[in-house]
């Protein structure tokens, strides 16, 4: 499964993200990240993470430019694995895509995006040197770009990842005599 997404956009959005009653809002949600995405890349496969039905019902305008695929979709493949280990699953399938879209404040993307960094530095993927990977926050739009540029880390520590988590970790530290 992950060999097939490699070269994917991955969307992590969760619920709490998109959650209104409101209608006009949740369309005007829709039209945000399609226009984010549309930044990104003309045309790719797109793997949306933990997402409930009803959250299915609101990326359906998605399938009109990408081709849509969900966890739920690799049912077949995980049929022996309790669904308890479904998140840590999609952590790393998110891990290996091309591009992650996360959330600043999410722990979960902020684990996704250290393996993303492990695995960037690992095989030498386009910015390793400095720490950088190809992930993005939807929210807050103002942290939209903060990965790309390397950050020494400074508190509060837990809304996102840092590249010293990653960077230069198999480096030793000289003897200080």
């Amino acid at each position: 499964m992950t060999k097939i997404l490699m070269g994917s956009l991955i969307l992590c959005i969760f619920d709490g993200v998109i959650l209104h009653d409101n209608i006009k809002i949740l369309k005007y949600q829709q039209k945000i990240f399609l226009k984010i995405l549309k930044m990104s890349l003309l045309q790719d496969l797109l793997y949306l993470l933990q997402l409930t039905t009803w959250t299915k019902v609101f990326f359906k305008p998605f399938s009109d430019v990408y081709d849509v695929v969900f966890l739920s979709d690799f049912h077949d493949l995980l049929s022996d694995l309790n669904i308890s280990y479904y998140p840590m699953v999609d952590q790393i399938v998110a891990s290996k895509g091309r591009i992650f879209y996360g959330t600043f404040y999410s722990t979960f993307s902020g684990y996704i995006t250290r393996l993303r960094g492990y695995y960037a530095t690992k095989k030498h993927i386009d910015g390793y040197e400095q720490g950088i990977t190809k992930s993005y926050y939807f929210y807050p739009q103002r942290k939209r770009y903060d990965m790309l540029q390397y950050k020494r880390v400074e508190g509060p520590y837990w809304p996102r990842e840092f590249p010293a988590a990653w960077r230069d970790i198999d480096k030793g530290i000289p003897i200080v005599e």
